[in-house]
């Protein structure tokens, strides 16, 4: 029985987006397993970046909550920009995520992979773009992917 419930899971996953639907589209996606917290940010439509040195926001701020005494924390996000001098970074509890956000990607895609272990509560999650170049640049479509790993759920 228990590889139909992930089968069924996985396909749940696969359509959760295209379900949602007209301006619900972008809506985040969570889910949590035994251990493992999920949450998926995607915006599909373009974003004005603003100018620098202000933060242009990808997703919403939100919260996760590390139940164990450290919980390791992943991201790996990738984002079109209009220009490649872009530097993406996520922040947690207000602070870039480890380590350094710097400028990643190829072309016009900016990319991040970063990992971090936090500490037992409540923390917040968010992600941003600084735009190192003249207003007029945009960033999105783009994709965030949270993962938490907390062995006390």
């Amino acid at each position: 029985m228990r590889p139909l419930g992930i089968a069924a899971f996985a396909i749940a996953l696969s359509t959760g987006t295209t379900l949602a639907g007209g301006k619900d589209a972008d809506a985040p996606i969570s889910y949590h397993v035994p251990g493992v917290t999920v949450v998926i940010h995607k915006k599909s439509t373009a974003i004005d970046l603003k100018d620098y040195p202000k933060i242009t926001w990808l997703d919403q701020q939100f919260t996760l909550q590390c139940l164990a005494s450290n919980c390791l924390v992943t991201v790996i996000a990738d984002a079109f920009a209009s220009s490649i001098a872009q530097t993406l970074c996520t922040y947690i509890d207000g602070k870039p995520m480890k380590p350094t956000c710097q400028n990643n990607g190829e072309g016009e895609v900016v990319n991040l992979m970063q990992g971090q272990l936090i500490s037992q509560g409540t923390h917040t999650f968010r992600t941003g773009i600084v735009n190192g170049f003249s207003s007029g640049n945009t960033v999105c479509p783009c994709s965030i992917k949270y993962t938490l790993y907390d062995s006390a759920s």
